[in-house]
């Protein structure tokens, strides 16, 4: 009898464990859907770049799929250039003439492989502080999207919550990060911000800050910074527009997800 009950246990956890595993990798392979695949590298020539989150796709009649990217409306600001077009002959002074460089999206693979480099196009840049733009590509090709986080359900979002963080750092490939929400509405900014501890570097901004919900991981921010003090970086201190403006500037540009 002891030995039956003994063999019961073992086998009890072995399943236990081997369901942990499932559970687990499970967990990551919808990390890596939800979270990390949405994430592009948004480029501004080969000097200037940042992250953005795909959020929302169409399906074209003819050809492939129509995407909607959120990202931070700084990085895009540096697309103007200036060129030397000449030498005033008469004051020698140099003549200038702005143009525009090309906004590219670089997307990745499960193995943060590069698979495409695209010409994205610019469909709205947010006003006054909202630090936010809309881009658009078309891509012959079923990319995942980022889930979120719906207005009936702010309530998930507390002080305290498991957030992650994705971007690409120093411009490279995507990165993740994990932390909790610090604060989850700070009215101390001209527009609502989210506070996290999960660590932001230099290309992180536009890129997406997520919780889980209901066995998902749902977009709740966009990173715009880190905060400061006295001049001073301060990575563990991350700035993100808050979902609820997030939602109302992709209505305000009649966009469907």
């Amino acid at each position: 009898m002891k030995k039956l009950i003994l063999l019961t246990l073992l086998i009890t956890a072995g399943l236990y464990l081997v369901l942990s595993q499932i559970n687990s990798y499970n967990k990551l392979d919808q990390i890596s859907k939800q979270i990390i695949n949405p994430c592009v590298f948004v480029g501004i020539a080969e000097n200037y770049g940042g992250s953005g989150v795909i959020f929302a796709k169409n399906k074209l009649p003819y050809y492939g799929y129509e995407y909607y990217v959120l990202t931070a409306r700084h990085i895009i600001l540096h697309r103007f250039a200036n060129i030397v077009i000449g030498v005033d002959g008469i004051t020698g002074g140099v003549q200038l003439q702005q143009y525009e460089l090309p906004i590219d999206i670089k997307i990745y693979n499960d193995k943060l492989e590069e698979t495409h480099c695209i010409h994205a196009d610019i469909l709205a840049v947010g006003e006054n502080n909202l630090d936010l733009a809309l881009l658009k590509f078309v891509l012959d090709e079923d990319l995942p999207i980022a889930k979120l986080l719906s207005k009936e359900d702010f309530n998930q979002l507390r002080a305290g919550s498991k957030s992650y963080s994705v971007g690409c750092t120093l411009t490279k490939k995507p990165s993740l990060t994990s932390g909790i929400i610090s604060k989850p509405s700070l009215d101390e900014y001209p527009i609502p911000i989210i506070v996290s501890d999960v660590k932001i570097a230099p290309g992180n901004s536009g890129g997406g800050l997520y919780i889980e919900f209901n066995d998902n991981f749902y977009l709740v921010g966009i990173g715009i910074s880190a905060e400061t003090h006295n001049g001073v970086w301060i990575p563990h201190i991350g700035l993100f527009i808050h979902i609820e403006t997030i939602l109302d500037f992709i209505k305000e540009n009649n966009i469907t997800y």
